[in-house]
């Protein structure tokens, strides 16, 4: 399931990076999980390693506004707020950073 969970996010990504500005994307995942979102994603919050390396990447790296406790690289990601992730994932935490995505 994390795999399924970090294929979608990536894939989410993917379009967002690639959708117009304002424009209104929704996805369902093999869970059958509609996500919609509308506007611009401007505040990310990003639990997974690979997928803080991606978003660096991409130049979306000001877009990050907190970050799980194993992203590590880049040494940019350092800089940014970590939030309990894993086993201990806090929705609290993640919340209180308000995140579009």
């Amino acid at each position: 399931m994390k795999k399924l969970n970090t294929l979608f996010l990536f894939v989410l990504l993917i379009c967002l990076v690639f959708t117009p500005a304002n424009a209104d994307v929704s996805l369902t995942d093999m869970s059958g999980s509609t996500v919609a979102i509308s506007g611009d994603v401007e505040r990310i919050v990003v639990l997974q390693p690979s997928d803080c390396e991606i978003l660096f990447e991409l130049g979306l790296g000001e877009n990050i506004v907190g970050r799980g406790e194993y992203c590590n690289f880049p040494e940019e990601v350092l800089s940014i707020p970590a939030v309990s992730s894993g086993m201990e994932t806090n929705i609290e935490q993640i919340v209180s950073l308000k995140p579009d995505l």
